[in-house]
């Protein structure tokens, strides 16, 4: 492992342990027994840092996408696969997730070029929905509704509103919800 990629990997777990908002240069470095100056080397500071964070998020769930197509499965398994790692993000590192999917409470704004590369990223999950049988509807639209489903139970559950419940019974109900949307899609398409 890279110097650089101790660092980001120190910092993930800093913001699991810390929030994003009170993760520091300081303990990033003494996490990885580093000097603080190999973080400004690398990454310009604390905003360079959270955005390597931010990338390696977005390339993770990528990569999910980029695999679930090569499997050999369905498209509608390919895309529950890919949604199942966006959960397992939101559940094991939910800091991470917020970094993501909500920048803006954790006081932080990607770059540009951080953005593009998560929206390229994205489109992996666009083009397993674009595989889906019978979609009538827009494939970038179709992903959006199904991102926005999942993220939508993911929020409501990091603010604790609904039924308690195991992750496991979470994630569960989550994936139900999913394959009910991915069967009325389905069956609008044969009508």
């Amino acid at each position: 492992m890279t110097k650089r990629e101790t660092l980001i990997a120190a910092a993930a777990q800093a913001i699991e342990d810390m929030t994003v908002e009170g993760m520091t240069v300081r303990e990033v470095a003494r996490r990885a027994k580093q000097s603080t100056i190999g973080i400004y080397r690398n990454f310009s500071g604390k905003t360079g840092l959270l955005d390597a964070l931010f990338l390696r998020g977005f390339e993770r769930l990528g990569s999910a996408a980029s695999a679930a197509a090569a499997s050999g499965g369905s498209a509608r398994d390919a895309v529950m696969e890919t949604i199942s790692e966006y959960l397992d993000l939101a559940r094991s590192q939910p800091q991470h997730y917020r970094l993501m999917f909500s920048p803006a409470t954790a006081g932080f704004t990607p770059t540009s070029e951080a953005r593009s590369i998560a929206f390229a990223n994205y489109a992996r999950f666009v083009e397993l929905v674009e595989r889906l049988p019978g979609r009538e509807r827009d494939a970038r639209q179709v992903a959006g509704d199904l991102f926005a489903l999942v993220h939508g139970h993911v929020a409501l559950r990091a603010q604790n509103f609904g039924p308690e419940a195991e992750p496991s019974q979470w994630i569960a109900r989550i994936m139900a919800s999913v394959e009910r949307q991915l069967e009325m899609l389905g069956r609008s398409a044969a009508q």
